[in-house]
């Protein structure tokens, strides 16, 4: 069973940046930044004002069936591919790259955040329906951030030699890892016998998921491209995604806030069998870097017209890309992610007008579910020690000196006896200076130089008592790094399977303790 240990809020916690903290607090200042405030309520006013073409629905329903056609489809998914026809529904929508074994733990937290969410909103709206949609990063080419998963402390590694779209990516190779790890799990087994890595990840997330009725969807797709054509035609020849986003960014500094990305003047990639790369102009042509692929603005056009599956969206088109194509209302991810969706209200506007597309517009914007699990030993550990779940989020110099002066039974601080050496020093320099007024400098020296030394020896006093409780301490810090691998947050490098082969019931355990509209870090614990 998975029990609530404690929860923090986000902001008061040191893990996220001051923009994430600002948004989450609706502070003020980033209110130009977003179209609705990340409300419950706010969703009455989305569903009144959302309209979606039924032409767009029908690709998209198409698009789904046959991304599922060699995949068995639960009742629960099957039925939402249908309602997708229907004008009352609408998406929740989460985005990643399709990551081996779903890579770490945050990849199952967005999918139940989004599960749970349209629960929520199903309750709250009754009219309406709400389809969760995990929208697979299947064109990304960052091979080294999907390649690795955690298990039970030893990182395990995918090695070939494929290049390109990761999606697109034969994953045979990954059943060596199945003679590595310490346990089978016949889910993986299977979905890694398909013939690219987004068909194996969408049989995998089907298996754990579809029954919640999750649906995945592969933007590599010809069809969903042709509607992003007139979109990549803007962006090819008139590079404003560059300029708006830019001015957005200065607006951001100016306000005290980093921007997550930088614009590109195209912020397009050239997509082919191994190979993605970014498209640039220079002069009047249009060079796919690294390569030798040059294009005439004719050339382009035609390539565009005929092939717009070539035409691949980098980070800042993404989120302008999968809101075209879906009946969206909100968008859950992670600090980073909304960091850059809040630069990006400018440039849905831009598209919306110049192309007179009505619908495309800036979905609400949510945080996933943050949290760690602790193992009932790990939590007996922690109350054995006499320590709180929030100690552990110091630095371990920090940590250690904390421990050692709350736990020790002898008094090692010297505070008091340099509050007297003080004293004394002021009466001996009241008395020099009575002498003779030049001698008060060399009594301040004599006291900071006797100061330095009694810090030293209780510096020393400390690391005595720290060896008396070495035992305590190293319980501690090797129960820090259980919990915050690597100075990470435990979401951010464990995979989930560390604690579904042992309790199968984690996923649903989690499901059932996400609140979407709590903005809280949530210490979770297993018995």
């Amino acid at each position: 069973m998975l029990h609530l240990h404690t929860t923090f809020p986000l902001h008061e916690t040191p893990f996220f940046s001051p923009l994430f903290s600002d948004y989450i607090t609706e502070k003020s200042t980033l209110q130009d930044f977003y179209t609705h405030k990340p409300h419950l309520e706010s969703f009455a006013d989305l569903l009144k004002n959302k309209k979606f073409p039924l032409s767009y629905r029908t690709i998209l329903q198409k698009t789904l069936l046959k991304q599922y056609q060699n995949i068995p489809l639960s009742p629960q998914a099957e039925a939402n591919i249908h309602l997708l026809g229907q004008e009352n529904t609408f998406t929740i929508t989460t985005a990643h790259q399709p990551s081996i074994f779903f890579g770490e733990l945050y990849f199952v937290f967005k999918i139940l955040t989004i599960i749970r969410l349209a629960e929520i909103l199903k309750k709250t709206y009754p009219s309406y329906h709400f389809v969760p949609i995990f929208w697979l990063g299947s064109e990304d080419h960052d091979f080294a951030e999907i390649s690795h998963f955690r298990l039970f402390g030893k990182t395990y590694h995918w090695q070939h030699h494929q290049q390109g779209a990761v999606g697109r990516m034969n994953p045979q190779s990954l059943q060596n890892i199945f003679r590595e790890i310490p346990e089978k799990i016949p889910i993986f087994a299977e979905a890694y016998q398909k013939p690219t890595l987004s068909e194996a990840t969408r049989y995998a997330l089907n298996a754990f998921f579809g029954e919640k009725g999750l649906l995945v969807l592969d933007g590599d797709d010809k069809a969903l491209k042709q509607l992003f054509a007139p979109i990549a035609e803007k962006e090819l020849f008139e590079q404003k995604t560059f300029e708006i986003v830019s001015k957005t960014n200065e607006k951001l500094e100016h306000l005290g806030y980093k921007p997550q990305v930088v614009p590109r003047a195209i912020n397009l990639f050239y997509l082919r069998e191994q190979l993605r790369k970014r498209i640039e102009k220079n002069g009047n042509l249009w060079q796919v870097v690294e390569t030798d692929i040059t294009f005439s603005e004719d050339t382009l056009c035609q390539e565009l017209a005929e092939n717009p599956e070539c035409f691949s969206p980098n980070v800042l088109l993404r989120p302008v890309y999968q809101e075209l194509v879906l009946p969206n209302l909100a968008y859950v991810g992670g600090p980073g992610e909304l960091a850059y969706w809040l630069q990006l209200k400018d440039v849905f506007a831009f598209f919306s007008l110049e192309l007179e597309i009505e619908h495309l517009q800036m979905p609400m914007l949510l945080p996933r579910f943050f949290g760690s699990i602790l193992l009932k030993s790990q939590t007996e550990k922690i109350q054995k020690l006499q320590v709180s779940f929030a100690d552990l989020w110091q630095e371990n110099d920090l940590l250690r000196k904390k421990y050692v002066a709350t736990h020790t039974r002898n008094d090692i601080s010297l505070q008091t006896e340099k509050q007297q050496l003080q004293t004394i020093f002021e009466q001996i320099k009241a008395k020099a200076i009575a002498l003779d007024k030049s001698l008060e400098a060399s009594v301040a020296a004599e006291y900071q130089k006797t100061l330095k030394s009694i810090e030293h020896l209780e510096k020393r006093l400390e690391k005595a008592e720290e060896r008396n409780l070495q035992t305590q301490i190293t319980q501690l810090l090797n129960l820090k790094e259980k919990l915050f691998p690597e100075g990470s947050l435990q979401e951010r490098k464990d995979n989930f399977l560390n604690f579904y082969l042992n309790y199968p019931s984690f996923l649903e355990g989690l499901h059932a303790h996400i609140q979407p509209f709590e903005f809280g870090f949530r210490v979770m614990e297993l018995k």
